[in-house]
């Protein structure tokens, strides 16, 4: 049995190859990285959200004077 017939046997009963799991690790380390990134993003829009457009916000923002008037 050559070199060939052995890797598809070892394929054929389920076994990957290392380069491919290496891959598929660092295919998920970065969707992992990526989805991290995508929430801490969302969350720092939503808090300048809350902090700019609703109501307590907007109440707070009348009474003190951002930028003092000269």
């Amino acid at each position: 049995m050559n070199d060939k017939e052995k890797q598809q046997l070892a394929f054929s009963r389920g076994e990957v190859p290392t380069v491919i799991r290496v891959m598929q690790g660092i295919l998920v380390l970065s969707g992992l990285a990526y989805l991290a990134c995508f929430l801490t993003w969302s969350l720092a829009n939503l808090t300048w959200l809350g902090l700019t457009f609703t109501p307590v916000a907007r109440a707070f923002f009348e009474r003190v004077d951002v930028i003092p008037a000269p």
